[in-house]
């Protein structure tokens, strides 16, 4: 198992000119968004887990076409669980200008899982490879400054909020934003997105959720946070070390 990460600056990514561009479907994506910041840190996010993907698999981002693949709206919807297809002849500096994922040119790629996340105008993304079929991986990086007033009664179960009167009263808004970030870790792995009440997505003690150490300059206090396959912690802990 291989892991590459990358954690930064949103707004410094998006005037990144070395970063590949969007296939057509991203771009469909990105207009999407009424905000024209939005907008921007949308396809930087994108362009930078394109320029990850190409990087571990040692091939031309541009050869990556977009298939994510939503359980409501199928494959193709340029949302839901990330992946891409592999086209075949692409130029080196242009992405592919159409996502028919019908077209017998394009490859599915093996072994391979990844997961992005967006808070602000920062963002994250992780790649693994060298993983068996099956094997999902859900990202989350959250931002303190994102909690909100009545937060334990709307995302923590009742254990959750026990366990949270536990803390040190200065430490718990920290912990509940590492509550947070693992439970839209799990939600992404699990495939069922905030479409599940978060207090139906337990995370005391959850099997395969790994918090992982970060440094970026500039974030202010955060958590990010990956949930892998409860079997498959183990070798993804090695891997991050």
């Amino acid at each position: 198992m291989r892991v590459l990460t990358w954690l930064g600056n949103l707004d410094d990514a998006a005037r990144d000119g070395g970063l590949p561009p969007l296939d057509a479907a991203e771009q469909d994506r990105a207009r999407a968004f009424t905000s024209g910041t939005a907008q921007a840190r949308f396809g930087a996010l994108r362009r930078v887990q394109r320029q990850l993907v190409g990087e571990i698999l040692d091939v031309r981002p541009g050869r990556l076409v977009s298939a994510y693949e939503c359980p409501d709206c199928g494959r193709a919807a340029g949302h839901g669980r990330p992946g891409y297809l592999l086209a075949e002849g692409n130029p080196e500096n242009s992405a592919p200008q159409s996502s028919a994922l019908e077209n017998s040119a394009l490859q599915n790629l093996s072994g391979v899982a990844l997961s992005a996340s967006r808070a602000g105008e920062w963002g994250a993304v992780v790649v693994v490879t060298g993983v068996k079929p099956g094997f999902r991986i859900g990202l989350d990086l959250t931002l303190e400054r994102e909690i909100f007033d009545g937060f334990d009664e709307v995302a923590l179960t009742g254990r959750e909020r026990d366990w949270l009167r536990t803390q040190e009263p200065g430490d718990r808004n920290a912990e509940r934003a590492a509550l947070w970030a693992a439970k839209e870790a799990v939600a992404k792995r699990d495939g069922h997105g905030l479409r599940k009440d978060p207090p139906g997505i337990p995370v005391l003690a959850a099997p395969g959720v790994v918090r992982l150490k970060t440094r970026a300059e500039g974030l202010p206090p955060h958590v990010l946070t990956a949930a892998v396959p409860g079997a498959a912690e183990g070798a993804f802990r090695r891997a991050m070390a």
